[in-house]
């Protein structure tokens, strides 16, 4: 027997091990196995008390951050900060045992909840707390915390800013600059209902030169407008999403663009302001081009709120060619379902998280194309349905997974409690080829071409020629790896070219295998530009047919001469005692030089 035989077997084995984890991806829409426990994380902390995740940030590349609340007693909660790795166990390095807890410096009987949560450039994180009192007056403060969780007492009042009037935050966001921006509406009476933008400095102070001491308010006559999500321009500019309610009507989207100065943009909407019936967007997002995405709910009665998902142009009209005149709607059989959380991917598909039908507590990922139809290789053709945990909120990690944030019900025999639940989504793009140039230019008897292409994934790009705009024929061919989306930059010099027209393209296959191809360029070369060579490649001689007369030289690859003498109509050029190899032949005419390339045989 051959000793060596079992250690063979189990080689054997685990190549076939390592074969299959290379080749087997998983599918786009199954929960990460590598995530908790089969893509799911569920916290139960302090003595298993009530908890749930509001929002969700990720904190460097391999640190998850919630927000959320705890319930301690009479339903009156204290908000609450967890970090977990990211394979979803609690970073226990973090605050104590991986927690932060934080009671409203107003009182204690109010109910805390962080409702939103960013993590800046260098770790620190920025925690949006609302707070309301037993007499529902609400009050919101942004929290700046260090990286491990510990309270930074640079920021704002020992590390607090506080607003006292009776404001309900939504929404924040920090500016290039690390300006930072708070959205949401306030409530000035019973009848009077505005949205609102506090402004602070980086050092956590209200900015005096924005609205009234760093605050914005936006009433409209008639109207109860709230905002629940607003996103910031390249240009400065903001733009506001939320509800409108007349006194008397039905409930309207309300979508609105103020200039860096809190001016109105009129030019956007209807003077500066979108309103579409039934609708009630959650979330507002923007693209490169100021294209706007909304996701909330379409309510047209009960048990009839859908999950919606709107596009609009940069001066607020929709996307006819998105969806259905610039919306799409996820239809769950009479459930009260809406949008929680969008993002535009790189590809430019869209995702959507949200709730289906509060009272069942279930969550819903949907996967949109740029058409607003559903990318049916995720999921369940485009849809991930989990019926035990909402999703209140989401993130994109860098490598595209999807990770929710939310709360799973469970049930004993004498209470139903609920608990901090995250859950993990495999996730997959194929980033298109954006070509930024081509060009050509035509210089005596040759083409320069050049390109610019960008890219993140795994391309090919080819430069065809045709000598009759149909038939093509490779000249040049790249592959490129991952490059993070860096422009690379190609040229290339076509001296072979014949009289007529010369056709030039670019061939671009993506990692997925798709194929386009850029504009066609073309060249014109006549006879009086363009001499005749033939045989090429040659041996012997070469017979040259030019115009006039006129003087030649002929120069090696180097660009060395080795040959000069004169022409008139159509010579023999001995080239005998050349080397083998490639030789431009320079014909100078009375106003022109032009030059082509031929061969020397053995």
């Amino acid at each position: 027997m051959n000793p060596n035989l079992p250690v063979v077997r189990k080689s054997l084995y685990t190549l076939l091990l390592l074969l299959f984890a290379i080749t087997v991806q998983a599918q786009p829409g199954t929960p990460d196995i590598t995530f908790g426990i089969n893509g799911t994380v569920l916290t139960k902390v302090y003595e298993k008390r009530p908890s749930t995740a509001l929002s969700i940030a990720m904190q460097g590349p391999d640190k998850i951050i919630i927000g959320g609340a705890i319930d301690f007693s009479d339903h009156l909660r204290n908000a609450v900060l967890i970090r977990y790795n990211l394979n979803g166990t609690v970073d226990s390095t973090f605050g104590k045992n991986g927690i932060v807890l934080h009671t409203s410096i107003y009182s204690s009987t109010s109910d805390d909840r962080f409702r939103k949560i960013e993590v800046l450039q260098n770790g620190k994180i920025l925690a949006l707390e609302e707070t309301d009192d037993m007499n529902f007056d609400y009050q919101f403060n942004v929290i700046r915390y260090n990286p491990e969780g510990t309270i930074d007492s640079t920021f704002g009042t020992n590390g607090i800013f506080s607003s006292r009037m009776n404001i309900e935050a939504t929404e924040i966001h920090t500016a290039d600059n690390g300006d930072i921006f708070v959205g949401g509406y306030i409530e000035k009476g019973k009848d009077s209902v505005g949205c609102m933008i506090q402004k602070l400095k980086p050092t956590g102070l209200p900015d005096s030169g924005f609205g009234k001491n760093g605050l914005l308010l936006i009433i409209e006559k008639e109207y109860l407008n709230r905002a629940y999500s607003f996103a910031i321009q390249k240009d400065g500019k903001f733009i506001i999403a939320g509800d409108s309610r007349p006194f008397w009507g039905l409930t309207q989207s309300f979508i609105m663009r103020v200039n860096t100065d809190g001016s109105v943009d009129s030019s956007f909407g209807i003077n500066g302001i979108v309103k579409e019936d039934y609708i009630t967007p959650h979330q507002i997002k923007t693209d490169n081009y100021n294209n706007y995405y909304i996701t909330g709910s379409y309510d047209y009665g009960y048990l009839n709120q859908q999950v919606i998902v709107a596009k609009y142009n940069a001066s607020g009209k929709p996307f006819t060619n998105f969806g259905t005149d610039g919306k799409f709607l996820f239809n769950t059989n009479n459930s009260s379902s809406y949008g929680t959380s969008l993002f535009v991917q790189k590809d430019n598909t869209l995702m959507i998280a949200g709730v289906i039908s509060p009272y069942q507590k279930s969550g819903c990922i949907l996967k949109l194309l740029a058409d607003g139809s559903f990318d049916q290789s995720f999921g369940q053709s485009g849809i991930v349905i989990n019926d035990s945990a909402t999703f209140y909120d989401a993130i994109l990690q860098p490598d595209n997974k999807i990770t929710t944030a939310g709360e799973k019900m469970s049930e004993t025999p004498f209470s139903i409690k609920q608990f901090v639940t995250l859950t993990r989504y495999n996730n997959d793009i194929v980033l298109p080829i954006i070509l930024l140039s081509f060009k050509g230019f035509k210089e005596l008897a040759s083409v320069t071409l050049s390109w610019q292409l960008q890219t993140s994934s795994y391309t090919t790009c080819w430069l065809e020629h045709s000598k009759n705009g149909t038939d093509y024929l490779s000249l040049y061919s790249a592959e490129n790896k991952n490059t993070g989306g860096q422009i690379l930059s190609y040229t290339y010099n076509d001296r072979n070219n014949s009289t007529g027209k010369n056709f030039y393209r670019l061939k671009l296959i993506d990692e997925s295998g798709k194929t386009t191809y850029s504009e066609v360029l073309d060249f014109m070369f006549n006879e009086n530009t363009l001499p005749l060579i033939y045989p090429n490649p040659a041996n012997g001689y070469i017979n040259v047919s030019v115009a006039k007369k006129s003087s030649f030289t002929i120069n090696d690859q180097l660009g060395k001469q080795v040959l000069k003498g004169y022409l008139n109509g159509s010579d023999k050029v001995n080239i005998q005692y050349l080397k083998p190899g490639i030789y431009y032949l320079r014909i100078a005419g009375d106003k022109s030089v032009t030059t082509t390339r031929f061969v020397k045989l053995n």
